[in-house]
């Protein structure tokens, strides 16, 4: 999820032709908005039950009547599984191959992934067809890795050409919020609700020209703490007064890597659990989650992924951050950086060590990926008990956007 071409497929055949062809870069990144000229809306309106819609923070899931806890717990474990997971698609119109993916396995969320070109109107049409395919009582989230530049995946008309983070940084922190306020309006008119940004990694200078993941790609905010906290604040605001849910990536920072963890393993000897000044910052604004790395991290535990790693979820995140929303996985599909691990073993890990929601960006994948978690709760009690408040989190990140119905 850090670079233009990590666009797996629904299937095993067509990514392989798809690694040998580069996806189109968007024209997003063919300049930065001014602070004369802040992004306009999209001309499609919301629906007057959209516009209605509850927002990030706002006080909907207060008027609940069953926990987001009891709701999760009232689920069959094939529904609570289904919750965890979010399968990732690049095509530009999602087929009967992922909606059977979506059914058999009561997945709850999708993104769009891959660069080309649909318009708002296709995007919303599309948004609602797969709602249908959703459990009625638990809407299906959809999300999106749009960021601006060379990260947008949702291109063409009715859609604002978004500079690239580094150039966003030049602008003022009130006219990124109201940018940003406006570009999440555009996604929620087209039936997103979520958006895997921003990015909340520090880049040192000495860094930037050889930093695959965030520098090179241009994703970057800034060098230090401050410039990017303040940033980040800006964007994840933006999005709250958007009503669409934000995610705060990639904890605890891929500011000092030089691979990009699509297609190779990284490992930094530098970071600690004191570099998240930066989140920190995001998480006091009010993101609605956190994103992991998936670099090593040998200074806080030496040979594990950050995606598996308990010492970097549950001690550093969620005990020394204080962090009790939705934790969400990088993918675990298709990237270079797992792929040592069976694919049956990767959401199992993840959960194990503290995490929520699992992106899969390779439907092909999804059979393995359920299977290796229900198994585990089968055999586990311990990790079987712990599901449900997983499953809450994710449910309560699904309320503050209005797609069901519970309270914290």
């Amino acid at each position: 999820m850090t670079s233009p071409e990590s666009s797996p497929e629904s299937s095993r055949p067509v990514l392989a032709a798809l690694a040998c062809l580069p996806l189109l870069v968007s024209a997003a990144c063919s300049g930065p908005v001014s602070e004369q000229s802040v992004a306009t809306p999209a001309s499609a309106s919301a629906s007057g039950s959209e516009a209605a819609s509850p927002q990030p923070g706002g006080s909907a899931a207060s008027s609940g009547t069953t926990s987001c806890q009891q709701l999760a717990q009232q689920m069959s474990r094939e529904e609570q599984v289904g919750q965890l997971f979010m399968v990732g698609t690049v095509d530009l119109e999602p087929g009967s191959d992922l909606q059977q993916v979506v059914t058999e396995h009561h997945i709850g969320s999708v993104i769009y992934l891959g660069n080309g070109t649909r318009s708002l109107a296709q995007t919303a049409a599309m948004s609602s067809r797969m709602s249908g395919w959703s459990d009625a009582q638990v809407g299906l989230l959809v999300a999106v890795d749009q960021e601006g530049g060379q990260i947008q995946r949702l291109d063409g008309p009715g859609f604002a050409d978004m500079p690239s983070a580094q150039n966003q940084a030049g602008m003022s922190d009130q006219v990124l919020r109201t940018n940003w306020t406006s570009w999440g309006k555009q996604l929620r008119q087209a039936g997103v609700r979520y958006d895997l940004a921003p990015v909340a990694d520090v880049v040192p200078e000495d860094m930037a020209s050889r930093n695959e993941p965030v520098g090179q790609l241009k994703r970057g905010y800034g060098s230090t703490d401050e410039q990017v906290g303040a940033k980040v604040t800006a964007v994840v605001q933006g999005l709250t007064e958007a009503g669409v849910a934000s995610s705060l990536k990639h904890y605890p920072g891929l500011g000092r890597v030089t691979t990009n963890t699509d297609f190779g393993s990284a490992t930094d000897d530098v970071t600690t659990l004191d570099d998240t000044g930066s989140f920190r910052a995001g998480m006091q604004a009010g993101a609605s989650s956190v994103m992991l790395s998936s670099t090593i991290y040998s200074k806080i535990d030496p040979g594990v992924h950050a995606m598996f790693s308990s010492k970097i979820i549950t001690d550093g995140l969620r005990g020394k951050d204080g962090w009790d929303k939705v934790v969400i996985s990088d993918d675990m599909g298709s990237a270079a950086a797992v792929a040592d691990v069976p694919a049956k073993d990767r959401a199992v890990r993840f959960i194990s060590a503290g995490g929520d929601l699992v992106i899969n960006a390779d439907p092909g994948l999804m059979d393995e990926m359920v299977s290796g978690v229900t198994q585990k709760a089968e055999t586990d009690q311990a990790f079987a008990e712990a599901l449900p408040s997983h499953v809450a989190r994710v449910l309560e990140l699904k309320a503050q956007v209005g797609l069901v119905e519970c309270s914290r």
